[in-house]
């Protein structure tokens, strides 16, 4: 072999070290590149699930706050009726049958959705105050027939005092 055969295969030599180094080099860059995207990519979707969370936590915050607004006026109706009922008995009148109760819209069966935000236990208690108001709205419409009005009282009262209990229930299972 002569020496400038040795020489250049002693070229290709150090230019294959060479191109290996640089092209490990880069294979490294590239490494690195992609673990920093990852890592990106985690720490997005981390703060993307910590901003779902606390939305979802302020819509039960605020449904919370709005359904203990409806219980707090479906009290001071319950207690009206209740103290309508009281004045009725001991002055032994009939009542009037006029009043503007109405069942808020989100009491109602067809809320399921937004009742579910609040849990099982106070999904139940929301019923139970949906059902007494709905036996109290039955008593608001005229009689039809005989009636003993000193029985109905009594049942309007009993009624009431179920709306109060499960208003009250409700309200104080949101605090």
């Amino acid at each position: 072999m002569t020496e400038d055969a040795i020489l250049q295969a002693q070229a290709t030599i150090d230019a294959a070290w060479i191109g290996g180094g640089l092209t490990l080099l880069a294979a490294l860059i590239a490494a690195g590149g992609a673990i920093y995207g990852g890592v990106k990519a985690y720490q997005s979707a981390v703060r993307q699930i910590a901003l779902a969370e606390n939305q979802h936590k302020a819509k039960v915050r605020a449904y919370r706050f709005h359904i203990k607004s409806i219980m707090r006026s479906i009290e001071v109706v319950a207690d009206a009726e209740l103290e309508s009922c009281d004045v009725a008995l001991q002055e032994e009148t009939e009542r009037g049958y006029t009043t503007d109760l109405e069942i808020p819209n989100e009491l109602t069966p067809s809320e399921w959705e937004n009742h579910a935000l609040l849990g099982v236990d106070i999904i139940e208690r929301i019923e139970q105050v949906y059902a007494a108001l709905r036996d109290v709205e039955l008593f608001f419409q005229p009689p039809i027939g005989d009636v003993d009005a000193e029985r109905e009282v009594w049942l309007r009262l009993q009624s009431a005092a179920r709306l109060a209990q499960g208003a009250i229930a409700v309200h104080e299972s949101l605090d």
